[in-house]
C-alpha cells in the first residue's frame, strides 16, 4: 500500500513512521515539497505516486496563532484539508484527518462523544470545526479522527507539549504551574497503532474518538506522572484568565469503537508509563 503522510515530521507523524508496516512503502515529504495549501500539487503527488492512503496529521495548532492568523488558521485547518479529501475521493484514496476536543466549548461536566455538537470557541476550535464540515461534505468516506492533548518523545520532537512539560519540571524538582483544565491525554505511539489498524478497513467512516481512556486535570496528571516517577508532585494552578478563550473540558471518549468492533485504546496510565521511558 502506498501512503502519504502529511504533517510527518510532527510528533504524531514520527510515531507514524515508526509504527509503520514494512510492507508499506511511505512517501514521507517535507512541508517545502508537499505543502497541503498546495492543493494543485498535492493533486500531481496523488496521481504520480499512486497513494491508496492519505494520513492529514498536518495543521495549525498553536491556538494564539491561530487568534492572531485567523485566515492563515482556516486555510490549513478547513480549506486545504476539504480540498485535499475531494481529490483523494476522485483519485479513489484513503483520506484520514486528524481533529481535536477544541471543536467543543468545554462547558459539559463529562467527556464529549461523537454525537455531540460542536460549538467552538476559538479560531482554532472553528476552523477545525469547518474542517470537518467541509471534509465530510466533499468525501463522504473521510475518516476523521478527533483526539486530544497528545503526547509523547521522539527524535523529530522534543516533546512541546503540556504532559512532557510536566514531566521536565517533576524530573528536576520543580513546580509545574497548569490550568485547572480537563483533557484526555493520548499517546502519539498509541494514537499511531489506531490508525493503522484501520488501514484496511475502509467501511470505517465519518468522525471518530480516538484517545487514552481516562478523563484527567492536568494537576491530576502530574500526581499519576509523580507516582510512576517516584517523584513530589509540586503543582500551581494559574488562576490568571487565558488572552484567549479556551474549553475548560476537552475530554473525549468513543460511543461508536465498541459496536464497530474496533480494538480499543488502553488507559492513559497504562500509556503514560510506557511513554516515560522516552525521557528517562
Amino acid at each position: 500500500m502506498n501512503v502519504l503522510i502529511m504533517g510527518q515530521s510532527g510528533l504524531l507523524g514520527s510515531y507514524l513512521k515508526r509504527t509503520a508496516d514494512k510492507k508499506d512503502e511511505l512517501f514521507l515529504p517535507e512541508r517545502n515539497e508537499l505543502n497541503i495549501k498546495d492543493t494543485q500539487k498535492f493533486y500531481e503527488y496523488i496521481k504520480k505516486n499512486k497513494i491508496d492512503l492519505c494520513i492529514n496529521a498536518a495543521g495549525l495548532t498553536n491556538v494564539y496563532l491561530c487568534e492572531t492568523n485567523v485566515e492563515e488558521a482556516f486555510k490549513v485547518n478547513a480549506y486545504a484539508p476539504a480540498e485535499c479529501a475531494k481529490i483523494c475521493r476522485e483519485e479513489k484514496s484513503r483520506f484520514v484527518h486528524v481533529s481535536t476536543g477544541f471543536v467543543f466549548d468545554g462547558k459539559k461536566i463529562s467527556s464529549y462523544v461523537e454525537s455531540d455538537i460542536p460549538s467552538p470557541i476559538n479560531a482554532y476550535g472553528e476552523s477545525k470545526d469547518r474542517g470537518e464540515l467541509f471534509i465530510l461534505r466533499d468525501n463522504p468516506d473521510a475518516l476523521i479522527l478527533r483526539t486530544d492533548e497528545l503526547f509523547g518523545r521522539s527524535a523529530s520532537s522534543a516533546g512541546h507539549n503540556v504532559i512532557a512539560y510536566i514531566i521536565g519540571q517533576l524530573l528536576s524538582g520543580k513546580t509545574a504551574t497548569l490550568y485547572p483544565i480537563k483533557t484526555s491525554p493520548t499517546y502519539g505511539y498509541d494514537l499511531a497503532k489506531f490508525i493503522w489498524s484501520l488501514k484496511r478497513e475502509p467501511e470505517v467512516k465519518g468522525i471518530l474518538h480516538a484517545v487514552n481512556k481516562g478523563a484527567f486535570t492536568y494537576a491530576e496528571v502530574t500526581e499519576i506522572a509523580a507516582r510512576l516517577t517516584k517523584t513530589k508532585a509540586s503543582v500551581r494552578t494559574r488562576n490568571d484568565v487565558f488572552k484567549y478563550k479556551v474549553p475548560q473540558n476537552c475530554s473525549l471518549e468513543s460511543e461508536k469503537i465498541k459496536s464497530m468492533n474496533l480494538p480499543e485504546m488502553r488507559c492513559f496510565e497504562d500509556a503514560l508509563k510506557d511513554s516515560l521511558r522516552e525521557f528517562l
